[in-house]
């Protein structure tokens, strides 16, 4: 594919794409005589000891990029057959980056942009290049769990969620794949915006009696998406309770709050009962009034 004399160089400077690609017996890179020098830099360097199909070659064999959306760089030294990293700062070793077995190398970012996603979701959704293959992978129940799509004409994408949702807090990574170029990895956390859930607990009372200022004795069943997660944690709280001074059914209001302050609001029913009520299954008849749960 290449073959330099002595003292060749390959400089790639943070291209918008590059690819070399050699599916042939021969090496990728021979030098005649002596060595060279390789200083690669870009957003994504990919490295592939095979060829192949775009569709089939699979992942590279080491992909590098940096968490904190700067450059990689890579500086080494080849005569073909060994390689020698002089510099770079990202991990990687001569034995990861053997010029001697390369067959694929692409530098470049492929545009990828996930929209935000909340556990109300029933889709991933975004936008990357045209055609371009999606992959996203997270864990569900210590579970890791893969999907793939593809994004149409216009760049969009839509993955169905297979659960219908997935869990608040939850790290979500998304990477596109366009021919041998992958972007780099985007990481979303799933937003809390669902509220909590519980079964209201009914209260029958006599005339006079104290009501409960415990909020948990209304409410049972308190279940919420965060349940599990980092953000678990519901507490309820008494909005109001009504008076016990008379006779018939009245309401308390309860409040679910979870971490991310979403929250729910329950009404409880509260039937205060005289010296003529009689309960049977939670039914209750009186000479004045029927309640009936």
């Amino acid at each position: 594919m290449i073959q330099y004399g002595s003292g060749g160089n390959l400089v790639v400077n943070n291209p918008a794409y590059f690819l070399l690609y050699n599916d042939t017996s021969s090496k990728t890179v021979s030098y005649a005589t002596g060595s060279g020098t390789f200083n690669l830099v870009g957003k994504v360097i990919n490295y592939w000891d095979r060829a192949g199909a775009a569709d089939t070659i699979s992942n590279p064999t080491y992909s590098y990029s940096r968490d904190d959306d700067t450059n990689v760089q890579i500086g080494l030294t080849t005569n073909g057959t060994t390689t020698s990293i002089n510099n770079s700062n990202v991990p990687v070793s001569n034995a990861e980056f053997d010029i001697a077995k390369l067959k694929v190398l692409s530098i470049g970012d492929l545009f990828l942009e996930g929209d935000p996603i909340h556990d109300n979701d029933s889709s991933l959704t975004g936008k990357t290049a045209k055609g371009a293959t999606i992959q996203v992978s997270y864990v569900a129940n210590d579970n890791e769990v893969q999907l793939f799509g593809k994004a149409n004409d216009s760049g969009v994408f839509e993955i169905n969620i297979p659960s219908g949702f997935i869990k608040p807090y939850t790290k979500v990574i998304i990477t596109a794949t366009s021919d041998y170029y992958i972007s780099k990895k985007t990481i979303l956390s799933v937003q809390d915006v669902s509220p909590p859930a519980a079964d209201v607990v009914p209260q029958i009372v006599d005339i006079g009696a104290t009501l409960s200022q415990n909020p948990y004795d209304y409410v049972t069943n308190i279940k919420d998406k965060s349940d599990g997660t980092v953000g678990e944690g519901v507490t309820a709280q008494i909005i109001k309770i009504p008076d016990t001074d008379t006779f018939g059914l009245k309401t308390a209001l309860i409040n679910l709050n979870d971490l991310a302050h979403n929250e729910l609001q329950l009404e409880v029913p509260v039937f205060v009962k005289d010296s003529n009520t009689v309960i049977q299954k939670n039914n209750s008849t009186s000479g004045k009034f029927f309640y009936c749960e």
